[in-house]
């Protein structure tokens, strides 16, 4: 859509405004799409690509937006805030960005079949991220991102060639990533209840967690291929060194070392972790 600038630092911006119920809209082209202002209401969106190298990039706020893709595309970039969204498999070859979350509907999920990304993948829903099927394998070559205000529970494979991102409601939204062919190499969880993490990684991996604000409960990592696993605090940096706090039990199983992150910044500066259980009953318990 068209977006100019007139001079004096004043701009001019249009969007698109479908206002039927069941409108729809379709694209045909051989380049890249980018209809990305927060007012579009486009309806539900079908998208033909002369190219497999075309990339989309949409926000759609209608309460029947919907994507259907007639073959794989690059990158997609999709906002719908206002209703659910599925994927099927090996639609998109790069990056993939997917967020229902933000609309007046706090009831939108994402379901995503099985894909082989060179690039990233960052799914953001309100009340569900699922696979598509049981055995749907998420590839991704570089960092994953994964936020739903209820949980995140993902049975499915998912291998990712650098770190991921993990977030739930603070002391509500439980998280479990627990596929025993999962291929997680670090892993931050910024804020979540009860958290459960099984990788086959079979190298050195660093798990980031929360101080309390973070709001969590118990956490189980289980790297028994890993070579070490480092515990580390979010909020690190020069001068800062915080605990990691739980309020209920630690378990950690690793294929070497389980240690504390303690790291030098430079200046003479470091920086250092530890961890608090605030449980009254809380426990520890390390394998190796």
């Amino acid at each position: 859509a068209n977006y100019g600038y007139w001079g004096g630092g004043q701009y001019a911006y249009n969007w698109i405004n479908l206002t039927g119920g069941a409108s729809t809209s379709t694209f045909t082209t051989g380049g890249d799409i980018t209809l990305n202002h927060g007012s579009n209401s486009l309806g539900a969106v079908t998208i033909t690509p002369g190219a497999s190298t075309v990339s989309a990039d949409l926000y759609n706020n209608s309460s029947n937006a919907g994507l259907t893709l007639s073959s794989a595309i690059t990158n997609l970039a999709l906002t719908q805030p206002n209703a659910s969204f599925s994927l099927p498999d090996n639609k998109v070859t790069g990056s993939l960005t997917l967020n229902t979350q933000g609309g007046t509907s706090t009831t939108d999920t994402i379901t995503l079949g099985a894909q082989t990304l060179s690039g990233s993948l960052d799914l953001r829903a309100d009340s569900g991220i699922a696979a598509l099927a049981p055995a749907s394998a998420w590839n991704v070559g570089t960092t994953a991102n994964f936020s739903n205000t209820s949980g995140l529970a993902l049975s499915n494979p998912i291998t990712v060639g650098a770190g991921t991102t993990l977030a739930a409601g603070a002391t509500t939204g439980d998280i479990a990533l627990d596929n025993a062919l999962n291929s997680l190499r670090d892993v931050t969880v910024n804020t979540g209840r009860d958290v459960s993490l099984t990788s086959a990684y079979n190298a050195g991996a660093t798990i980031i967690l929360p101080q309390a604000a973070g709001g969590l409960r118990n956490v189980a990592i289980a790297y028994p291929n890993a070579s070490g696993v480092t515990l580390g605090s979010s909020g690190n940096g020069y001068w800062t060194n915080n605990p990691i706090e739980l309020s209920g039990n630690l378990a950690v199983t690793s294929g070497g070392t389980i240690a504390a992150n303690y790291g030098y910044w430079g200046g003479g500066q470091y920086t250092y972790n530890w961890i608090n259980l605030t449980g009254g009953a809380s426990t520890s318990t390390f394998t190796t």
